[in-house]
C-alpha cells in the first residue's frame, strides 16, 4: 500500500513495495516497526473483557517469550490493510483473525470505562465498553 488513509498505515510509512512482515510459526514481525504479533489459533477465538485481556496477555508465554502485552490502539491499527474487508488485515502473513472487534490497551480519553477497538472486518477503529468481550492479539516489542 503506498497511499496512506490512516495515520500508522502501511501508505503512512510509504513501504508498499517489499513484504513488510515475515511469519515464524505462529509469530507475524512487522520488519518497519519491529513488533512481533501473536498469530495463533487464540488471536482468532480469544475474547475477553478488557481487564482480562490485559491479564491474558502480560501472563502469555508463546514462542519463547514472557513478555507479550496488549498492543495500543495506534500499533494495533498499524496492521489494518484498508485494501480489503472480512478480514481487514494481510492474511498472506495474519492467518489467524477473526473479522470483528479487538481490544487495544488505549481507554477511551472521555469516559475511564471505555477503551478504542480496532474492528477488523472494516479496519474502523472504535470505542466499546471495558466490561464487553472482544477479540485479544497480543504484541512484544516496541514503546
Amino acid at each position: 500500500q503506498t497511499t496512506s488513509y490512516a495515520n500508522y498505515d502501511d501508505g503512512y510509512y510509504q513501504k508498499g513495495v517489499s513484504p513488510r512482515y515475515t511469519r515464524a510459526s505462529d509469530i507475524v514481525t512487522d520488519e518497519l516497526t519491529d513488533l512481533m504479533w501473536q498469530d495463533d489459533e487464540s488471536a482468532k477465538t480469544t475474547y475477553k473483557t478488557y481487564a482480562e485481556s490485559i491479564t491474558y496477555c502480560s501472563s502469555l508465554s508463546f514462542g519463547g517469550y514472557t513478555d507479550w502485552r496488549l498492543p495500543s490502539s495506534s500499533e494495533l491499527g498499524s496492521i489494518i490493510n484498508y485494501g480489503s474487508s472480512y478480514p481487514s488485515i494481510d492474511t498472506n502473513y495474519f492467518q489467524n483473525t477473526y473479522s470483528d472487534g479487538y481490544w487495544s490497551s488505549t481507554s477511551y480519553e472521555g469516559y475511564s470505562g471505555y477503551a478504542w477497538l480496532v474492528g477488523f472486518y472494516d479496519g474502523n477503529v472504535y470505542d466499546g465498553s471495558k466490561s464487553d468481550h472482544n477479540y485479544v492479539r497480543c504484541v512484544r516489542g516496541g514503546q
